[in-house]
């Protein structure tokens, strides 16, 4: 069985509630590697809320934001994805949290932690 130090696990801890703060998780999904190096990835994601962040990466039809967290996650590039309309809206923007409606009515948002790198 693989050890992990204690500040690794601190890091890991503090990452994860500052991301669970930033959009209220109702929702997440473990998937596979998805570019990830063999690492398993975490989606969260919560409602009524939306990335404003005008530069897509991607822009695909989907049936639901279970669907398009799965399209972000095997897509290496993909940190964070907004999700209306049957419309699945993925992003890069590893550096940080992006800047968030909270009031929007009908959309979803959602990110991948492991790919997010927070700065100080």
């Amino acid at each position: 069985m693989m050890k992990v130090s204690s500040s690794v696990l601190s890091i890991f801890l503090l990452i994860s509630a500052v991301a669970m703060t930033t959009v209220p998780a109702v929702g997440s999904k473990v998937g596979g590697s998805g570019g990830n190096g063999g690492n398993v990835l975490t989606v969260s994601w919560g409602n009524n809320c939306e990335y404003l962040i005008d530069d897509y990466l991607d822009v695909l039809p989907s049936t639901s934001v279970e669907h398009c967290g799965g399209d972000c996650m095997a897509n290496p590039a993909c940190t964070y994805f907004s999700h209306a309309e049957g419309v699945c809206r993925m992003y890069n923007h590893p550096n940080g949290f992006p800047n968030i409606n909270n009031k929007a009515p009908g959309w979803t948002c959602g990110y991948i932690y492991q790919r997010i790198t927070l700065r100080r």
